[in-house]
């Protein structure tokens, strides 16, 4: 299937008025700051604060991943249910109501005293309304808000999430170095507070009108799970999202393992998340002129890159060898969030958009509930990682070849 011509005339506001274009502008802005510092928190404070909560309860790490991992299963299943709130009621009522439940997760999480109330307290509470309020809706937001060239809006709404991230880091881990990992959570229980009437100021009450353009498809989630291409997507997920959350959440350990004081490990760490904004942009460029059946082909090229360094980590175990795996991660982990969008929007149709992503995001459940279990267990019973880089680099090798296959090429 042909695409049809890209119109950026939606970003220029010869279409619209430049009231209207501003407003689109600044429901992308919105998306990307909110999911930077609700979901952004979620993926880099869990690395900062793995060891002090540890070292504070008396646990392994791999029972601290654990309790991380499950709320990445509870997020697995709220995202179900953002996909069709989001697709039914808009964005406003579900991200403000998500937002508010992080917050009050994080409060109760600053109260843990044990592995139970810390597992019960994150994954209940802080993961679910994550899930809520900074994944699906806030994708499903930016693509119904931008009938062609998504692209690129989707590139700009995650590139303001990676700087957003990268920013924080810092601060939060300063926060839990001076204060604490307690009073880090409380305080971004504060600021999650802050930024609450931004939605409802900005986002609709309902979806807006759908607008299919010439020549896309239009299929409901009953219809896309009937295709190869909706499941080799969902284990292309299932693989990537497991090896970036268990090497994202044990990232920071990994430098301080090797000798890194935990300041210069944040550093590091946030610097590279930078990495992601240009092949963000690319992405979002590119999966706009190319035709769909590329998509797949593109995405699976960047996780054999990725897996790439990660077999040279496992057997390397050098300073070297980490930096440049944790640089690949931070170039790769830009495309993928693009492309799997991209895709799903191309094959399946924005109609359902919201209902598609999510079920994905629900497949992807044991990846991300296993890989920091896997990383923080094997570094317990070997005290290394190298074996768990291994898996993971296996994991992305296995979806990257797969992702060739996912859509025929027309001819």
């Amino acid at each position: 299937m042909s695409k049809p011509p890209i119109d950026w005339g939606w970003l220029s506001g010869r279409h619209e008025g430049a009231k209207q274009t501003r407003r689109k502008w600044s429901v992308v802005g919105a998306t990307g700051l909110l999911t930077g510092l609700g979901h952004g928190f979620g993926q880099v404070a869990v690395s900062a604060m793995l060891k002090p909560i540890a070292e504070d309860l008396d646990l392994s790490r791999g029972a601290v991943s654990s309790a991380f991992s499950t709320g990445r299963l509870v997020q697995g299943g709220m995202s179900l249910i953002a996909g069709h709130a989001v697709d039914r009621l808009g964005s406003r009522r579900v991200v403000a109501v998500g937002t508010l439940i992080m917050a009050i997760g994080l409060v109760i999480v600053a109260q843990a005293s044990s592995l139970l109330g810390l597992t019960l307290a994150w994954a209940f509470v802080v993961a679910a309304g994550t899930s809520l309020a900074f994944t699906v809706a806030m994708d499903r937001t930016v693509v119904a808000h931008a009938p062609t060239g998504r692209g690129f809006a989707l590139a700009i709404r995650f590139t303001i999430v990676a700087v957003v991230t990268t920013l924080q880091l810092p601060i939060i881990v300063w926060l839990v170095e001076s204060y604490g990992w307690r009073m880090a959570c409380l305080v971004w229980a504060g600021v999650l507070i802050a930024i609450l009437p931004l939605p409802l100021m900005l986002f609709e009450d309902k979806a807006p009108p759908h607008r299919t353009p010439e020549g896309e498809a239009t299929m409901s989630l009953k219809q896309a799970m009937k295709t190869r291409t909706y499941w080799i997507v969902a284990f292309a997920y299932m693989a990537m999202a497991g090896t970036i959350s268990g090497v994202s959440l044990h990232a920071i350990p990994m430098l301080t393992d090797r000798g890194w004081s935990i300041t210069a490990a944040g550093i590091v760490v946030g610097a590279l998340t930078l990495l992601s904004i240009p092949s963000r942009r690319l992405a979002g460029i590119y999966s706009d002129l190319l035709p769909e059946w590329m998509l797949p082909r593109l995405l699976g090229l960047v996780l054999i890159a990725l897996s790439l360094t990660m077999f040279a980590d496992a057997l390397l175990q050098s300073d070297g060898s980490v930096l440049v795996l944790l640089l690949s991660k931070g170039i790769a982990t830009g495309a993928p969030t693009v492309l799997i969008l991209m895709i799903c929007v191309a094959r399946f149709g924005q109609a359902s958009v919201g209902r598609v992503q999510g079920s994905l995001m629900a497949l992807q459940v044991p990846g991300t509930f296993c890989g920091p279990i896997v990383a923080g267990y094997v570094h317990d019973a070997t005290g290394s990682y190298a074996a768990a880089i291994a898996i993971f680099g296996s994991f992305l090798l296995a979806a990257g070849l797969t992702l060739q296959f996912a859509i025929k090429r027309q001819r």
